[in-house]
This record gives C-alpha cells, structure tokens and sequence, in this order.
C-alpha cells in the first residue's frame, strides 16, 4: 500500500536516474536523505500497527486463487514491511491508469498488511466491517501517518529535489549529461 503526497516536479526520476551514471555517491546519498526525511512517516505508519488484530486473522488463511499463505497475521512482521523507496521507472499507463509517478515513496508491503490497511474500501465485508470497527475506517496505517507528516516531508523534500535539479542542469549544461 503507497501513500503518496502533492508535490510535482518534471524531470525528478530522470535526473535521479542521470545522476546514478554519473556520481553514484551523490545519487546514494540523494537516496539516504530521501529515506531520512521520510522517516517520520515510516516512525508513525510503524507505531499504527497493532500486534494483534482480529482474532480470525490469527490463524492461517490461504488464497483460493492462488494458495499463497496470507494469514496469519503477525504485528511484528508487519512492521518490517513498511520501508522507504525511490524509484526512476518511467510512468506507464494502461487503461486510463498511470503508473509509477512517484519518485520517493513509502509502502507498506505483504498481502496481509495490505488487507488490514485497506479492506473495506471498495467492497464491503464481515472482515472489512470488523477492522472498521475495532481499527477504523480504510487506509488504516499508511494514509493517516503520510497525512500527519506531509507538511513537514513535502518542505524538506522539496529542498533536497530542488538541490537536486540544480547539480543536474549543470551537468548538462557542462555536457555531463
């Protein structure tokens, strides 16, 4: 599950993507101040996890589609998934949907952790009316710490991809690039 915030600039993950090739201690370091700022809503969307949930969910469910272990579910383990990322995949779209617009993310991985967050946003369901009740409404983790934090990342980000932009335009105009 991503949470995502509303700021746009053109040209971050082409830059990024430029900036590996040519200084990859600049590019790692880019990345470390990336995950450093958005660390606040790793701290929060972490501290938002219970350890247990409902308790059918403590026992082990299968996918009927597939038959991959979903369930059981375990706080502790589900606190390991919530990670920082960047990404410089080029933006795809299929069927009216674009994909990979995010430069620096937060997600939260696991189909476990994904059907806690977010059950009961499109469909509803015993499960999904249960976590609403005891846990809220969908997005139960990721979306609240992204919100409560966004002021203070979105700032701060904005001062590393602004640095950023700059060290690319002029390698550029050096012909670095």
């Amino acid at each position: 599950m991503t949470a995502s915030l509303n700021v746009q600039v053109v040209g971050v993950k082409e830059a990024m993507k430029a900036l590996s090739k040519v200084d990859k201690e600049l590019s790692n370091e880019l990345r470390r101040n990336a995950r450093n700022i958005m660390k606040p809503i790793v701290t929060d969307a972490k501290a938002a996890i219970p350890n247990t949930a409902l308790s059918g969910m403590d026992r082990s469910w299968n996918s009927k589609t597939s038959g991959a272990q979903i369930f059981p579910w375990d706080g502790q383990t589900g606190r390991k998934y919530v990670k920082t990322k960047t990404s410089t995949k080029k933006p795809s779209e299929f069927n009216g949907v674009t994909r990979d617009l995010a430069a620096f993310y937060v997600s939260w991985a696991g189909g476990a952790n994904a059907i806690f967050d977010m059950a009961g946003r499109k469909n509803n369901s015993l499960l999904a009316a249960n976590l609403t009740g005891k846990f809220g409404p969908p997005s139960r983790v990721m979306w609240p710490a992204a919100t409560k934090n966004a002021e203070q990342v979105e700032a701060e980000m904005a001062k590393v991809v602004k640095d950023l932009m700059a060290y690319y335009n002029r390698a550029k105009l050096k012909g670095f690039l």
